[in-house]
């Protein structure tokens, strides 16, 4: 952070300081003590792409007038006090509409935004967006457990809140609360491919209404009108929290659901915080005594008035996993199949627009590929059949079998490598996809599959997070000791053991991939470790890999919010895929992203040590909350076995409405595959 100038001032907020700039009295940073050289918020000097226009506290409206934007309009006033400083400005939007904000800092750090109507006509305010513009940032895996933040946001109302967890699941989290008014949603800003890529979150917007743009978000976005003379207020506060569940703890919900998902008609478990609480669900949810129950799929909000105030929660149905799975199976082999080619190549599974009913091809765009992600439909068909989990056999393994033909002939490369697709003879140098690769073919062709677990490390996979990788050596193992080969075997520990030990060398230098730093490097690092302590014949080695199991596990649970939303809660944020594996090409969060099943993986494979953490920081065992992971996963596949690769979370992105499905089929199957390939479901 650059020293303090004439330009800023700093100002007492709790343990920390706050720096304002006295321009236009703008929060530019926050620091705490404990966290030397973290800003908490995005910094002008190390991301270019923020400027001062999107600084803390400053936004946007739109009316049944127009649109305004507030920035520096009226030159703010800075009084010091004796326990800290007071902030004020007035912003005159136009058309009768006038904003008074004021900040208080000492203790805590008290916002209040109040948008009066001046004129002589009433205002119908139809959006209305602040500024919060955390750290939410990959500049590398170092730099993001140092300096960077989750911005963790629930936008649900009355009881509306958003966390800055620090990147390594460290304290002091900077936890923000609503006291008066409301916010129902968010959005985000700053997403172009030629700005801020797959690194940068962007801008988050926290909403009063986003009804001009995102009308039916989140529920359903409200609109304020005001007459002549009134004011709306929204008032929020901040302080530091030593953990989110600290942060939960000081600002107990009004209702506490223990899960909010559950098979349709079971009931998921409600607590009222205390008699006063009312609860209303539209049919076909039911509120009944303890809960709610609901006999049809799909997600549904819940109001909620505690306190005065209102607020909503998000919960869904689905159906069991082997229901599931069968009609995605069903979908798959009826309308994914390359039917249209001919030869082996009809075998490959390709990506589906749901919309227009038409399979999906690459062109020049890989992540439409007939291989890389799509091997997890193969996976899915796979391990449905060996569960006897469709509904023709006989298809069903035709199609299994045609589909590995495809892989070995057309993806696999003579040496050992993977193509990007079967469309071009040169291997890829992307070693993402050899674990897939290893898991297809470990039971049919495990010669092939031991070769191609050598070629991951030959080419320098020890220095790589490969999502599956764990997974695919416990698989091979398994074969190869089942077939007598306990040579083989030893040497795919090995390996194993010596990808571990690279690891706790690299700390927090993880190797950086197609992203700086995300939850699918970290979940892999996990699961290296886990696999290793599994497979591992010497106890003090095991013993030293459950204490870094332990160690790093907030890193991963970190990526995870306490939300009250079955989108959000526990779900790893994933800012990018919409971009890559979506027709729309949205940026902005993918709430639930299949990888984020990667965090429940983990959980499952955790050892003992590093398990009894997860119980005793969390109050539920490793594998409940692995199981309620994967359940907010299934709200993306649907009755008739279409799904989707990504809902894109925020009301808008970069003014593009968003809160939607991307209309295509994609790589959305690993998340049925691996609670499957793990025994969970």
């Amino acid at each position: 952070m650059p020293a303090p100038d004439r330009q800023t001032v700093d100002v007492p907020f709790g343990a920390g300081t706050v720096r304002l700039c006295r321009d236009d009295g703008a929060v530019v940073a926050v620091e705490h003590p404990r966290r030397p050289g973290m800003t908490y918020l995005l910094d002008e000097t190390t991301e270019p792409w923020h400027t001062a226009e999107r600084r803390w506290g400053k936004g946007f409206v739109i009316t049944d007038r127009g649109g305004a934007r507030w920035d520096a309009a009226a030159r703010p006033e800075i009084e010091t006090l004796p326990d800290g400083a007071r902030v004020s400005v007035t912003h005159r939007l136009g058309d009768g509409l006038v904003l008074d904000v004021e900040r208080r800092f000492g203790g805590t750090w008290v916002e209040r935004y109040a948008m009066r109507c001046t004129g002589t006509d009433a205002v119908t305010v139809r959006t209305l967006g602040i500024y919060a513009p955390w750290r939410d940032v990959y500049a590398s895996a170092a730099d993001a457990l140092a300096r960077a933040v989750h911005a963790h946001v629930s936008t649900c109302g009355g009881h509306a809140f958003a966390l800055a967890q620090p990147m390594d699941g460290g304290g002091p989290v900077l936890g923000l609360w609503v006291r008066a008014g409301e916010l129902w949603a968010y959005s985000i800003e700053s997403r172009e491919p030629q700005v801020t890529g797959s690194n940068a979150r962007g801008h988050v917007v926290l909403h009063v209404t986003d009804a001009a743009r995102a009308p039916r978000a989140f529920g359903g976005q409200p609109e304020i009108v005001l007459r002549p003379g009134d004011a709306y207020a929204l008032e929020w506060e901040l302080d530091w929290y030593e953990s989110t569940a600290a942060f939960d703890r000081r600002h107990p919900p009004p209702v506490v659901l223990g899960s909010l998902a559950a098979v349709t008609g079971e009931r998921i478990p409600l607590r009222r915080r205390d008699a006063g609480v009312r609860i209303r669900a539209a049919a076909p949810v039911a509120v009944v005594e303890d809960g709610l129950r609901c006999a049809h799929e799909g997600e549904s909000y819940v109001e909620v008035e505690a306190d005065g105030r209102r607020s909503r929660i998000a919960v869904a149905w689905h159906a069991p996993l082997e229901e599931v799975v069968r009609r995605r199976v069903a979908f798959v082999l009826a309308h994914q199949r390359a039917r249209h080619r001919a030869g082996v190549a009809a075998g490959a599974f390709l990506p589906f627009d749901t919309e227009h009913g038409l399979p999906v091809l690459a062109g020049g765009w890989t992540d439409f590929s007939d291989a890389r992600e799509r091997i997890g439909m193969g996976l899915v068909l796979q391990e449905a059949l060996a569960r006897g989990w469709v509904d023709d056999a006989d298809e069903a393994r035709e199609a299994a079998a045609a589909y590995r033909r495809f892989v070995v002939d057309l993806v696999v490369t003579p040496d050992g490598g993977l193509r990007a697709d079967s469309h071009h003879p040169a291997a890829s140098e992307r070693l993402y996809d050899l674990p897939w690769v290893v898991l297809l073919l470990a039971a049919h062709d495990t010669d092939l599959a031991l070769q191609l677990f050598r070629a991951y490390h030959a080419r320098g996979g020890v220095d790589f997070l490969a999502i599956g990788i764990g997974v695919a050596a416990q698989a091979l193992v398994c074969e190869l000791r089942a077939a007598g080969r306990d040579g083989d075997a030893a040497e795919v520990v090995e390996l194993v053991r010596s990808h571990a030990a690279r690891c706790l060398e690299s700390r927090t230098e993880l190797p950086a991939h197609e992203v700086n730093y995300e939850q699918s490097m970290v979940a892999p690092l996990l699961e290296v470790l886990c696999t290793a302590a599994r497979l591992t014949g010497d106890p003090a080695e095991a013993r030293t890999l459950d204490a870094a199991v332990a160690d790093r596990l907030p890193w991963l649970l970190a990526f995870g919010g306490p939300q009250p939303h079955v989108r959000m809660r526990d779900i790893a944020i994933r800012h990018w895929d919409g971009y890559w594996f979506g027709r729309e090409q949205l940026w902005g969060d993918v709430f639930p992203h299949h990888w984020s099943a990667l965090t429940a993986n983990v959980l499952l494979l955790l050892p003992p040590g590093a398990a009894a953490t997860i119980e005793r920081d969390r109050g539920v065992p490793a594998r409940q909350l692995a199981e309620r992971i994967y359940a907010a996963n299934l709200i993306d596949f649907r009755p008739d076995g279409t799904a989707t690769a990504g809902f894109v979370m925020p009301s808008c992105v970069s003014g593009r409405p968003a809160h939607r499905p991307d209309p295509v089929a994609n790589d959305q199957d690993w998340a049925l595959f691996w609670p499957m390939h793990l025994g969970c479901g």
